[in-house]
């Protein structure tokens, strides 16, 4: 009764050797924020702050695992992809409209990353999912936050925009660069193992989010009720 309780645990699988022996899934707090200024008694900073500190050491990251070079537009036509280990088809922009008027007043361009992994939860618990703001740096490109779980999916999408502004923007991330940050919402420690498996095994894991998609639209949803009706 008074033991300690049970860890819940987070498993991430990727076959690509650059994400998971490079740039795997880790702590948050296994990331040093660079750019902070150094500690002064004498000067207030932005190092002083408890709330950025605590929250930027909390949960998970998910580093980019290549070397990506962006360049949006105002029509997604004329938006440019170059990732250095040329699998661009996990960068991919949206036509506009796709967010109606969120940021009505902004030139934005909608870009859709599906990294190289798979997540699975042993819990049905909810993760705060944003971008790794504090580690990425970089004012011209917003993660979307959002509440996930990882037993009713298994992609980690991010859904990004880009600032356009009054011209073609370009945004460069370097390999390793954390994008997006998961808070586990519970009192409970979450273990997290990573597995670079092989690419059948994979595959496999494809397969099985495919079985979760049997819907065209919501899902996600449909798929939660299914499971609370058995």
């Amino acid at each position: 009764m008074f033991g300690k309780p049970k860890p819940i645990v987070l498993d991430c699988y990727t076959a690509l050797s650059a994400a998971g022996k490079l740039f795997p899934v880790s702590h948050s707090r296994d990331h040093s924020l660079q750019w902070m200024p150094k500690s002064d008694v004498n000067t207030a900073s932005i190092r002083g702050c408890p709330g950025i500190r605590d929250y930027a050491s909390r949960g998970f990251v998910l580093p980019i695992w290549t070397d990506v070079r962006l360049t949006a537009g105002a029509n997604p036509l004329d938006c440019k992809l170059e990732v250095a280990d040329g699998d661009v088809n996990r960068f991919r922009f949206v036509m506009g409209g796709s967010a109606g008027k969120l940021f009505a007043d902004t030139p934005l361009a909608h870009l859709k990353i599906v990294p190289p992994w798979f997540f699975r939860c042993s819990e049905e618990i909810q993760f705060h999912f944003s971008g790794a703001f504090y580690h990425l740096n970089n004012p011209n490109l917003v993660v979307c936050p959002g509440l996930v779980d990882y037993v009713h999916q298994l992609t980690p999408t991010i859904q990004t925009f880009i600032h356009i502004g009054t011209g073609p923007t370009t945004v460069e991330i370097k390999a390793g660069t954390p994008l997006a940050h998961l808070i586990p919402l519970t009192e409970r420690p979450v273990q997290l193992r990573v597995h670079h498996v092989t690419a059948a095994e994979f595959a496999q894991l494809g397969e099985e989010e495919k079985q979760l998609n049997a819907f065209f639209s919501f899902g996600y949803y449909k798929r939660k009720a299914l499971k609370k009706d058995k």
